[in-house]
């Protein structure tokens, strides 16, 4: 009995210990040369709520600024997310665009880090995705198979024809075949909105460290992945309710949004620069908001749309709860 009460001291002990060098490193002093750490926030890319618009708006800043280096951009489909991706950017860097729910893990080693997150209502941006990357095989045609999206299966990465850019990736996505006897363009949309169901709580129940790991689940259909429950809906809610995470709503970038935007950047020098781009450039950010530039060539009907909700319904729970917590 005595042998095994000093082993759980010795756990107690090892615990409490990790517990004060995380608190340690999480509010650590400025770098030896004096310098205070300089906060970084990732944007995690959510894919048709407006994102590719959040960060050519970004870029353009940035590029306005060449010396000051603002982004350090990461690709969330091909670069591998390690503890030395952070020299790799430029130490002024004060955003990582594009890397996974989960790097704040490894950049907070180095600096204070939280995210940005853009979400949009979760029935309207399924049918602007299915419209997008299923119906008309955008994004490379990674949804679609390669014959029917016109592609040439003989092209090697990276030696393409300009033409022909859209294919490099075509049928990357072969684990559609699980749900629909067809791939994209023909697949239905109720058996696309089961393939990539309630993508939001499988994005951020838990942390991706990996750059690649996430859009490689989704490519899948979150093939090999357990089902979605309750408890990974309540999981998310607390990621995306945390402290380090600033939530921007799609429908809220219409109209001027982009000052709440500048607003998270307040005393940084990169924020100094969106506010005077933002002074220069007001009307043309305000209708650059969520403009939906994509035609839908699909409506769904009423009781498509009845099933959607039901396939989706972790998701629009989840959507919901943080509209509300968040008002």
């Amino acid at each position: 009995m005595t042998s095994c009460w000093r082993s759980v001291a010795r756990t107690a002990m090892l615990l409490v210990g990790f517990f004060f060098n995380v608190r340690a490193k999480l509010n650590a002093p400025p770098h030896s040369d004096g310098a205070p750490r300089l906060p970084v926030f990732v944007f995690v890319h959510v894919g048709k709520t407006a994102s590719s618009t959040f960060r050519r708006v970004l870029d353009s800043i940035d590029t306005a600024h060449p010396e000051a280096h603002f982004l350090c951009q990461a690709d969330p489909e091909q670069e591998i997310l390690a503890p030395e991706m952070l020299p790799r950017c430029d130490p002024s860097a004060e955003v990582v665009v594009g890397a996974e729910f989960g790097a704040c893990s490894i950049l907070r080693k180095e600096r204070p880090c939280s995210y940005i997150v853009l979400l949009r209502e979760p029935i309207d941006r399924l049918i602007s995705e299915y419209n997008y990357m299923c119906r008309d095989c955008r994004d490379k045609a990674k949804f679609c198979s390669c014959a029917e999206a016109g592609c040439n299966t003989n092209i090697s990465l990276g030696k393409e024809p300009r033409a022909q850019t859209k294919c490099k990736v075509c049928g990357h996505a072969t684990a559609q075949l699980r749900f629909s006897p067809v791939m994209c363009p023909r697949m239905s949309f109720l058996d696309w909105a089961r393939y990539v169901a309630n993508q939001y709580t499988r994005h951020f129940a838990r942390s991706w460290s990996s750059a690649g790991l996430y859009y490689n689940a989704y490519f899948s259909g979150f093939d090999g992945l357990p089902p979605v429950t309750a408890d990974d809906v309540a999981a998310a809610a607390a990621a995306l309710g945390a402290p380090d995470m600033h939530l921007l709503w799609t429908d809220e970038l219409d109209g001027g949004g982009w000052k709440k935007v500048a607003s998270l950047f307040q005393g940084s020098a990169f924020g100094v620069a969106f506010e005077q781009d933002l002074a220069q450039k007001d009307t043309e950010h305000a209708s650059e908001g969520h403009v939906n530039a994509h035609e839908h060539t699909f409506v769904p009907t009423d009781e498509e749309l009845e099933q959607a909700r039901r396939i989706l319904r972790f998701d629009l729970l989840l959507y919901e709860e943080l509209r509300r917590s968040r008002r």
